[in-house]
């Protein structure tokens, strides 16, 4: 079983960049890529840092937009301590608002779930039943 519901992650290729937001099981929903026209026109180099930083930017906007605010980043710590791209790339998905966490499970309660019955009614007795007693 996975251990996320969102997975994000910045695939970074010879001469260009992917950001993807990945579902536990329906694949990539979300993706901003330097491949993009619109992107690419705006950006000085689509390989350099400043092109993670925009590309978390735009991800962080369109997850936003989609109602995900629960992320979990798709890498070690000792890839973000090593690669300059993932730490600003993932630092600014969280300055944009993304939280870098999964959020708590809730207790499922009558407040939170009106299907539940409050009380636990006993069932009818049936007439074989009553007869077993006897």
């Amino acid at each position: 079983m996975n251990d996320y519901l969102f997975r994000v992650e910045l695939v970074q290729a010879k001469s260009h960049q992917e950001a993807r937001l990945t579902h536990c099981t329906n694949g990539v929903v979300i993706k901003a890529s330097t491949k993009e026209k619109t992107i690419s026109d705006q950006l000085y180099s689509n390989s350099d840092t400043c092109a993670s930083m925009n590309l978390a930017r735009i991800l962080a906007t369109r997850c936003l937009q989609a109602g995900i605010h629960y992320v979990m980043p798709d890498c070690t710590d000792e890839q973000l301590k090593n690669s300059r791209h993932q730490a600003e790339f993932f630092n600014v998905l969280n300055n944009d608002g993304l939280e870098m966490k999964e959020p708590k499970a809730l207790e499922q309660l009558y407040e939170t779930d009106r299907s539940m019955t409050w009380q636990r009614y006993s069932s009818m007795t049936t007439r074989q039943e009553k007869l077993d007693e006897l």
